[in-house]
């Protein structure tokens, strides 16, 4: 099917349309009115006015520029480990306002360790404790292996292995105690099982969340003992499993039968308990502060138990009270319409399936967010498909990855956020260029037009220099806007919608004044010296005034509050195109050979002071139609807020 445009695309494709019927009438009036009334060009001369007014007006470099600053963009979160894979995504990334992400690794180091062990209903204080069956139950009911003496597999096994390590050879174990058959780990059921020869005689053992097992459970070992599992002895294991998890611990149980059929899980006897400690990044903390600074909600999404997920995201500031954690259950019970009123208040979402992660982007869709969902699992690429913003961690499978808009190579939540700060820099700094290039290109149309009906009998600019314009004073400033750096403030701002168009936050009122007070100034300026020293030398002081000022202007573009609140130096690439068009400027004005083939007249200090005074005189204009601008936008917030 035929990819839908996003809106900048279709927002350009608009300005192309609505400049080029603009300036194709413009151009034909210009023509006409050059021919009938200017002495000094014929025919062909006022055609090529007409056609070299048409190629300056129209921006044909901002396909390019747009282009080539989200490509750089995209290479620039290359290097911050956060790899997009179309482009499109760079201005998605800008409106996005719900970050949904794992748990495990994303919000965690995935550094697990084992920080408590129960066995026989007591708590070990050191491996060195555990009896040879217990030992031999934790190594076997795991798929992670040793490799040159390191541990390779799952985080959660490696975290157990690691633990016992010491005390047992972990592959002399798995190879005495031969593995008959295997149920694997499912995301749905918590849990796997595995059936091995233990001293000769063949053992079910079960691992998996405490939850999930504790149903398949009739005793309980306590004291080397087994007891049946009464209310009373569930309930002190539900109170120590409840103590485990609120310090943030993963908590893992492991039960036991002697049978020779591995889909004989009933009767078992819970043995095990481990807790799993993965201790939060601590640069999350602060990106979750940025989060809800910039008004994006961040919202834990796992299939751990409520309790652990609860402790883990009150570490991070994600959640204050477990009354914003709801479980994957609880979610089965409520209609998408019960769940729709109360998502917003939600910030962690515990015992979930991939089935869940689904609904809950659909359903947040749904509100009108734009959503970014993490995945890594083959399960998850339905979920990440159907966000906004699909993430894959480098670590996911490969199905996850092709489906994804954004992987990230070092599986780490600040990347996101990062790529949002990016997102909403690439579209700023467009927004930029096409400030810049509208407000400029306007000018030269403007004045020309106007011009030739006030003073018929002259022409301001010719096709030699409104080419010069457009080729040299136009593009480079453009492109080098396009790298600009991220605005102090980027991130204090809501997202924007993704409906809005690029000329909102009053950007289509900046552009419009700008390229008045610009036009006024030249026009101006051509008026009195036309008079006063003819037309030569009036058109070599305007083509001079409009290139400098262009570059001047590209200052301007900068921000949209004042320039003197901000470093207008900080990006090397506008340094360099600033000197470089300064130079070119001049050369091309002082060079007798470029004088001759641009038609313009060496100048005298008068007429340079001129050239120079009204070129610098755009920025305390530019400044006076920006405080004019945001008064005026800062009064319709105040009576927004006086309405509410």
């Amino acid at each position: 099917s035929k990819k839908e445009k996003t809106p900048l695309e279709n927002t350009i494709d608009q300005i192309g349309k609505v400049i080029t019927i603009s300036v194709l009438i413009i151009s034909a009036l210009v023509f006409a009115i050059e021919l009938l009334f200017s002495k000094r060009l014929n025919m062909l001369d006022s055609f090529m006015v007409a056609v070299a007014l048409a190629v300056a007006a129209i921006p044909e470099s901002l396909p390019a520029v747009i282009t080539i600053i989200m490509a750089l963009g995209v290479e620039k979160l290359a290097k911050h480990n956060a790899i997009i894979k179309n482009l499109s995504s760079v201005e998605t990334l800008g409106c996005c306002n719900y970050l949904c992400s794992d748990k495990t690794g994303t919000l965690t180091e995935n550094k697990m360790t084992v920080s408590s062990i129960f066995v026989s209903g007591k708590k070990l204080s050191t491996a060195s404790k555990l009896d040879e069956f217990s030992k031999q139950i934790l190594c076997l009911c795991t798929n992670a292996k040793v490799n040159n003496y390191k541990i390779i597999g799952d985080a959660t096994e490696t975290a157990i292995l690691s633990y016992i390590s010491p005390q047992i050879n972990i592959n002399a174990c798995k190879q005495a105690c031969k593995r008959l058959a295997e149920v694997p780990f499912n995301s749905k059921d918590k849990k796997m099982s595995t059936l091995n020869l233990i001293n000769g005689e063949p053992w079910l053992i079960m691992k998996g969340a405490m939850d999930y097992i504790l149903p398949f459970c009739s005793n309980i070992e306590i004291d080397g003992k087994q007891v049946p599992a009464s209310k009373e002895l569930l309930k002190s294991l539900e109170l120590e499993h409840s103590k485990m998890a609120s310090r943030g611990e993963r908590v893992i149980a492991f039960a036991v039968k002697q049978t020779s059929n591995i889909e004989d899980c009933s009767g078992l006897t819970l043995k095990i308990l481990v807790g799993i400690t993965d201790p939060p990044r601590k640069e999350v903390i602060s990106a979750i502060k940025t989060c809800k600074r910039a008004h994006m909600k961040p919202v834990m999404i796992t299939g751990d138990h409520p309790e652990t997920a609860f402790a883990i995201s009150k570490q991070l500031g994600l959640a204050k009270s477990y009354k914003e954690v709801l479980t994957g259950e609880q979610m089965h019970h409520l209609s998408d319409e019960k769940l729709l009123q109360i998502i917003d208040s939600l910030s962690v979402f515990a015992r979930v399936t991939p089935e869940d992660k689904n609904r809950l982007v659909r359903l947040l869709q749904k509100k009108g967010n734009i959503v970014a969902m993490t995945g890594d699992g083959a399960n998850d690429a339905p979920s990440v498909k159907q966000a906004d913003i699909g993430v894959c961690m480098g670590s996911g499978s490969d199905v996850t990855k092709s489906v994804a808009d954004l992987v990230l190579s070092d599986n780490d939540f600040t990347s996101i956020v990062l790529a949002v700060k990016q997102g909403r820099t690439i579209y700023a700094n467009l927004r930029k260029t096409l400030q810049f290039l509208i407000s400029t290109n306007a000018v030269e149309v403007i004045c020309i037009f106007v011009s030739s009906l006030l003073i018929r009998d002259s022409a301001m600019l010719l096709p030699s220099q409104l080419l010069f314009i457009n080729l040299i004073t136009d593009s480079l400033p453009a492109f080098a806007l396009g790298l600009e750096k991220s605005e102090k403030n980027i991130m204090d701002a809501p997202p924007r919608k993704s409906s809005e168009s690029i000329f909102s936050g009053n950007t289509g009122w900046h552009i419009l004044l700008q390229a008045f007070v610009q036009s006024l100034l030249v026009l101006t300026v051509f008026t009195c010296t036309c008079h006063a020293y003819g037309n030569m030398v009036a058109s070599t002081i305007c083509f001079l005034i409009i290139c400098f000022m262009q570059i001047i202007h590209a200052i301007n573009c900068k921000t949209n509050q004042s320039i003197f609140k901000i470093n207008v130096f900080n990006n090397p690439a506008f340094n360099i195109s600033f000197i470089v068009l300064m130079l070119s400027i001049v050369g091309v004005s002082t060079i007798t050979p470029l004088q001759k083939m641009f038609s313009l007249t060496s100048l005298n200090l008068t007429q340079w002071l001129i050239t120079i005074i009204a070129s610098i005189s755009i920025i305390p204009l530019v400044e006076l139609t920006k405080l004019i601008v945001n008064g005026k936008k800062k009064e319709n917030l105040i009576h927004r807020d006086l309405d509410r």
